[in-house]
C-alpha cells in the first residue's frame, strides 16, 4: 500500500494527493480527487536511475493554483541500498500536475525539507534541516525563501592554501578551518558561513552573482582567484576560496575563561590556543598569571612556577590551522570579603613577535599599590621610537581624574604616581601605536586603600581591558555567592545605566547555561541571532567548557553546537551540570553615538524548547567616562556662572553672575597645569573659541589681578 502524505486543497474545493509505493520505486503519483472521487491520477518525475525521488513531507497551493511538494532527492546509496545523502528539494506542478520547474538545495550530507508554507505575498518558506547522516543526533536547521521561479541557491567549496595555481583545493593542499566566508549579492544581500575541519563551506545565497571574500582572521593570508559566483534558483555551485601566504610566519592566539568564581571553592579555567598562520609555530609555550586569591592547584597539562609568580605552559611545535585546550584548576581564597570583588587572570602566547613590520613601537601598562599610592607605568617596549603622540587617561571610578600625552623612545618610561582615595577603583587607559595588533594598553587596581565601609567594586570590567592583541587574552570576574543559570553578559559591561562604551569598541560574550532538567541532556545547542550593529565576519569563537562545533549561517546567527555533552542534570551533579561559551566580535564599522547593541541567546536542550537569556544592552557614546562639569550652574565662594554648552565643538560660552570682580581672565590649562590659551572677558561673557585646540579635556581658571576667582573643566569634542 502506498505512504500517504499531507494533502492540500485547490481552489475548486479538490484535493491533491502526493504518494509513492515503496522505498525503491522509481515513479510517484499525484492524485486530484473531489467529493471522494479521483479526477486524474498522473506518473510524474519518472526517473531511470537510483537518484530516487524518496520522500515527501508537504504540499501546497500557491495563488497561482500551482503545486508546490516539499520533500529531499536522493543522491547517495550505502552498500545495503540505504540512504546516505540527499538535497533539500522543491518541486513546482501547475494544476493539472504538469511538471514546471524543480529547486535543489544542495549539500555534502543529508538535507530535506520538512515544512511549507506560502507567504501572502506568494512566496514559498521552507524550512528543513541538514545533518551528517539521516540517523546522526543533531541537525543543523535552515528556512529557505523562494518562489515558483526560484530565489535561492547554495555556494559551496573549501578554503585552502594555494600551491598548484589552479584555482582548486586539491587533496594535498592545506585546508583552513574556521575561516569566514562572506557573500553578498548585487543589492548588498550578505550571507555567511565558516569552514569546518576540512575546510568546507556551505552558503545559501540569494541567485544571482554573488562575490565571496574570506574574512581572515590572520595578517599572514590573503584571497586569491576570482571571487565572483552566477548562482543558479535552485542549484548548488561549487567555489573553492583560494589563500595565498604573505609571509612565513605562526599567528598565534590565544583565549582564557572560566564558568565563574566563588570563595572556597575551585575554578577551573579552560585555555584554547590557535595557529592561524602561514607556517609551524616552534617551541610554543602559554604563560598564565593566576589572581593573587587564587592559588595554582592542577592542570591537564603541566605547568612551570616562573620567578614571577606566572605558570608556563609548554606546547611544543603547533602545526598550520592546530588548536588545543587544557584546563587549569585553582583553589579560591576562602575569605567572604572577597564577594563583589574583581579577580584577573591573564595569558599571553609564544611565540607573539610580529613577522610583516614587527621592528615597531608597542605600549605595555603596569600599575601597583604601594603606601597609599597607586603608581602607573607607561612603557614602550617595542624597537622602535614611537612617531608622534598618544593620549592616555587615568580614571577613577567611573570619572575622569587625569589626561595627558606621551610619545617614547624603546625602553622609556613615563610614571603617573595618584594618591589613592580609600575604596577607589584606578584605571589607566594608554592608546596603542598605528603599528601594533591591539588598541589599547589598559590596567586596573581595585581598592588599593581598603575602604571600611565599603569598597567601590565592579568597575573593573566597566571598561575595555586592553586584551585585544591576539597574543594575550584577560579574563577578570566579580566573584559571587552562586551563580545564575543560563545567562549571557557582554565585556565591557559599559558605564551608567545606558552601559556607555567606546565607539568601534571590540565585544566579548559569555553565554552560561544549566541542565535544570531533570534527566541527562545528550546535546545543547546555543544561537545567538547577532545584532545588526555587530559585523558577523569578525566573530571569534572562543575557550568553552566542553567541545563544540562552530556554525555561521543566514545574515549573522551563530551556533555553538555541543554534541554528546552528557550534561547532567542539577540534581544529580550541580557542578557538572554547568556550562559556557564565549566569543569575541567587532561592531559595524563607526557605528553613530546613540547606537543601542542588544543582544541574547537561546539555549536548547535535545529537543526541548529553548530557553531565552537575558539581553544584553551596550551604548555607542562619547559620555562613557563621567566628566565632572556641564552646562548647569557653576558656583563657589567667589562667582556664579554657566558654560553652555559643555562639552562643545567649536565655541562655548561663559556667563558670570553677580560679578563683583574687575577686568577677568579666563586662562585655560592642560591636564599638567601648562597655560595653553588666554582671553579677557567683555565685561560679564566670553564666547571662547576653540581655534587650533585638540579634542580632549582642559582645566580653566578665571583670574581676577593675579588672584583665581574660578575653576573647573572644559571638554572639546569634534
Amino acid at each position: 500500500m502506498g505512504l500517504k502524505l499531507p494533502i492540500a486543497r485547490s481552489s475548486d474545493g479538490a484535493y491533491y494527493l502526493p504518494e509513492y509505493e515503496n522505498w525503491s520505486d522509481t515513479k510517484i503519483t499525484l492524485k486530484k480527487s473531489l467529493d471522494g472521487q479521483e479526477l486524474w491520477k498522473k506518473t510524474i518525475f519518472p526517473n531511470n536511475n537510483k537518484n530516487l525521488i524518496s520522500d515527501y513531507y508537504d504540499i501546497r497551493i500557491d495563488a497561482n493554483d500551482n503545486i508546490v511538494i516539499a520533500g529531499l532527492e536522493r543522491t547517495a546509496l550505502n552498500s545495503d541500498s540505504l540512504l546516505t545523502a540527499s538535497n533539500a528539494t522543491l518541486w513546482v506542478l501547475d494544476k493539472d500536475g504538469n511538471f514546471k520547474s524543480m529547486q535543489r538545495f544542495t549539500g555534502k550530507d543529508f538535507n530535506l525539507f520538512s515544512g511549507l508554507s506560502i507567504t501572502s505575498d506568494n512566496y514559498y518558506l521552507a524550512s528543513g534541516y541538514k545533518n551528517s547522516a539521516p540517523n546522526a543526533s543533531i541537525a543543523d536547521g535552515f528556512l529557505v525563501k523562494t518562489k515558483a521561479e526560484g530565489l535561492n541557491s547554495f555556494i559551496s567549496g573549501k578554503i585552502a592554501i594555494e600551491k598548484n595555481t589552479n584555482c582548486k583545493a586539491d587533496s594535498l593542499e592545506q585546508k583552513l578551518s574556521g575561516f569566514i566566508v562572506e557573500s553578498e549579492d548585487t543589492k548588498k544581500v550578505k550571507s555567511y558561513a565558516v569552514s569546518d575541519q576540512n575546510g568546507y563551506y556551505s552558503l545559501i545565497v540569494p541567485s544571482g552573482t554573488n562575490t565571496l571574500s574570506v574574512q581572515n582572521s590572520s595578517p599572514y593570508f590573503k584571497q586569491i582567484c576570482d571571487s565572483s559566483v552566477v548562482a543558479k534558483s535552485g542549484l548548488s555551485v561549487e567555489k573553492d576560496l583560494m589563500m595565498n601566504a604573505t609571509a612565513d610566519c605562526p599567528y598565534m592566539t590565544v583565549e582564557l575563561s572560566t564558568q565563574g568564581i566563588r570563595p572556597c571553592t575551585t575554578a577551573v579555567y579552560v585555555v584554547k590556543y590557535c595557529n592561524k598562520g602561514s607556517v609551524l609555530a616552534k617551541n610554543a609555550s602559554i604563560k598564565v598569571q593566576l589572581d593573587p586569591n587564587l592559588t595554582y592547584k592542577t592542570s591537564t597539562k603541566t605547568g612551570v612556577l616562573q620567578a614571577d609568580g606566572s605558570y608556563l605552559f609548554t606546547l611544543g611545535d603547533v602545526k598550520i590551522d592546530e588548536c588545543g585546550v587544557f584546563t587549569i584548576t585553582s583553589d579560591v581564597k576562602c575569605d567572604l570579603n572577597l564577594v563583589g570583588k574583581t579577580l584577573c587572570n591573564k595569558a599571553h602566547i609564544y611565540p607573539d613577535s610580529i613577522c610583516k613590520g614587527g621592528n615597531k613601537p608597542q605600549i605595555q601598562v603596569t600599575g601597583t599599590c604601594k603606601a597609599g599610592k597607586v603608581d602607573f607605568l607607561i612603557k614602550n617596549i617595542g624597537k622602535t621610537p614611537m612617531p608622534s603622540n598618544k593620549d592616555y587617561y587615568v580614571i577613577e571610578d567611573d570619572v575622569m581624574y587625569k589626561q595627558g600625552t606621551f610619545q617614547l623612545n624603546p625602553n622609556a618610561t613615563l610614571p603617573i604616581s595618584i594618591t589613592a582615595k580609600a575604596g577607589k577603583t584606578y584605571r589607566i587607559i594608554a592608546q596603542q601605536t598605528d603599528f601594533t595588533l591591539g588598541t589599547i594598553a589598559s590596567t586596573a587596581l581595585e581598592a588599593c586603600v581598603s575602604n571600611p565601609n565599603g569598597n567601590s567594586t565592579g568597575f573593573i570590567n566597566q571598561f575595555p581591558l586592553g586584551d585585544d592583541s591576539p597574543f594575550e587574552d584577560e579574563d577578570c570576574r566579580k566573584v559571587v555567592n552562586s551563580f545564575d543559570p543560563n545567562d549571557k553578559t557582554a565585556f565591557p559591561e559599559g558605564t551608567k545605566a545606558q552601559h556607555f562604551i567606546p565607539k568601534n569598541t571590540d565585544l566579548d560574550y559569555l553565554i552560561r547555561f544549566q541542565n535544570s532538567g531533570t534527566d541527562t541532556a545528550f546535546v545543547v545547542v546555543v544561537k545567538d541571532t547577532l545584532s545588526a550593529f555587530l559585523d558577523p565576519a569578525t566573530i571569534v569563537p572562543g575557550a568553552s567548557s566542553h567541545p563544540y562545533r562552530f556554525t555561521l549561517t543566514d545574515n549573522g546567527v551563530a551556533s555553538f553546537i555541543f554534541e554528546k555533552i552528557n550534561l547532567p542534570h542539577e540534581k544529580v551533579n550541580k557542578d557538572g551540570s554547568n556550562g559556557f561559551v564565549k566569543f569575541k566580535i567587532k561592531q559595524r564599522a563607526n557605528n553613530p553615538n546613540g547606537t543601542v547593541i542588544n543582544n541574547h541567546a537561546a539555549i536548547f536542550f535535545d529537543f526541548n524548547l529553548p530557553i531565552i537569556t537575558n539581553t544584553t544592552t551596550n551604548t555607542i557614546g562619547e559620555n562613557w567616562i563621567t566628566i565632572l562639569t556641564g552646562s548647569e550652574d557653576v558656583k563657589n565662594n567667589l562667582l556664579t556662572l554657566k558654560i553652555y554648552p559643555n562639552p562643545f565643538q567649536e565655541t562655548a560660552r561663559i556667563e558670570i553672575e553677580e560679578n563683583t570682580y574687575n577686568n577677568l581672565i579666563f586662562n585655560v590649562l592642560d591636564l599638567n597645569g601648562k597655560i595653553i590659551r588666554s582671553e579677557k572677558f567683555k565685561d560679564t561673557s566670553l564666547d571662547f573659541e576653540r581655534k587650533n585646540l585638540s579634542e580632549g579635556f582642559y582645566i580653566y581658571q578665571i583670574n581676577s589681578a593675579e588672584k583665581v576667582v574660578q575653576t573647573g573643566k572644559i571638554v572639546i569634542i569634534k
